[in-house]
């Protein structure tokens, strides 16, 4: 079997995907818009961005134009060789690359496999984000990332409820959450980050003075301003540690870090275990990062330190002065990730789960949020159309 894995590199999902099939023992064909800043050592067999070349006229009408045409006929060319080549495909984030999405009809057409992957921003509108975490009542506790989810402006509302209408149409299989789950409506299984192990490095320092990271990529989303804020009362203190705070570093680079470091501060405002959390956790880190355990059915016992803005003062500090119990939740990090986070697993799971009779498939997750919940006129207005 041949598995089709594109287009939007996010999180290293295509590069992972591709080495947990290919340990397995699958062929792959991998495809790229374009290539993720923080991940310039990914190898793909196709970036799109690139087959136009440099070499042609790029400036005025006529360069812009034939740049689109020669764009969206090499895309079509690609597709059609995965079509006639793959059994499987994923798609990172849904998206289309024909026109209309006229390639999900034709992979249910040859009777082909479609696998959507959601991440979050592609599908959340910050809005019903909104009215879900007022549902839960923690609305009040996510209230700044709800704010940076509203000034992300990530795609217009319409562009958003296309992507999942169409792949609850077409997709054998959606992998998702339900903390950006909102606007869909059928049944569908939990998406997992998932790690090739063997790439990473572990090291457990067991310093009395720890290294501290956070590196955030969206500072309202991480709650940047309640780490440095709680770091800078330990300090006040005469708590001894050592901070860096990292932005726009490449994967490996943050990951050789992440191997040197002693406790990585994530995401306070999040529901679930993100990428850097898992990271963290393979190479040796005692993590703190916010989550709702029953909410998206995280694996426990959990050696994570449930953390938000009410409470990173208290963890962190327990981090730095407890030196056993750091030690302990950082070894136990390690065997999690093998256990639930390995890339090898979950794309066994995946197949397993495509293989399945209809009737005899068992969800994570059945939607329950109110995906009729009427916005507002003027929010309906808000967004970019981001391809």
């Amino acid at each position: 079997m041949r598995v089709f894995i594109g287009f939007s590199e996010i999180a290293n999902f295509i590069n992972y995907y591709k080495k947990g099939f290919e340990a397995l023992g699958y062929s792959t064909f991998t495809v790229a818009n374009y290539r993720n800043k923080y991940y310039p050592e990914a190898r793909y067999d196709v970036v799109l961005d690139e087959i136009v070349g440099k070499q042609f006229i790029t400036s005025g009408i006529f360069g812009r134009i034939w740049r689109s045409l020669h764009a969206r006929t090499s895309a079509a060319f690609v597709f059609f060789k995965a079509l006639l080549t793959c059994q499987v495909f994923y798609y990172n984030t849904g998206g289309n690359i024909l026109p209309f999405r006229l390639d999900y009809f034709l992979i249910r057409l040859f009777r082909k496999k479609l696998v959507v992957i959601f991440l979050g921003s592609e599908i959340r509108h910050w809005y019903l984000y909104k009215k879900d975490m007022e549902t839960l009542g923690l609305d009040g506790l996510f209230a700044t990332c709800i704010e940076a989810y509203r000034n992300q402006n990530f795609n217009t509302y319409e562009d958003k409820r296309e992507r999942v209408l169409a792949a609850e149409r077409y997709a054998n299989l959606i992998l998702s959450q339900p903390g950006f789950a909102q606007l869909q409506s059928k049944p569908y299984m939990r998406v997992t980050v998932g790690l090739f192990i063997p790439e990473y490095g572990f090291a457990i320092h067991e310093r009395k003075r720890p290294l501290i990271v956070h590196a955030p990529t969206a500072r309202g989303v991480k709650g940047t301003e309640f780490v440095l804020e709680a770091l800078d009362k330990l300090r006040g203190e005469g708590i001894e540690f050592d901070f860096k705070l990292i932005e726009n570093m490449p994967n490996q680079k943050l990951i050789e870090l992440l191997i040197e470091a002693d406790i990585v501060i994530d995401e306070l405002s999040s529901d679930t275990i993100g990428v850097l959390s898992t990271e963290a956790m393979a190479t040796g880190n005692a993590v703190l990062t916010g989550y709702l355990a029953d909410l998206v059915k995280i694996p426990l016992p959990c050696p994570v330190l449930n953390t938000n803005k009410s409470n990173v003062y208290n963890n962190v500090k327990r981090l730095i002065v407890d030196l056993d119990y750091r030690t302990q939740l950082a070894r136990q990090g390690r065997e999690y990730v093998n256990k639930h986070h390995n890339i090898e697993k979950i794309v066994m799971r995946d197949i397993n789960f495509l293989n399945t009779k209809s009737v005899q498939k068992v969800y994570d997750f059945k939607p329950t949020f109110d995906a009729k919940t009427i916005i507002p006129v003027e929010v309906l207005k808000e967004g970019k159309h981001i391809k």
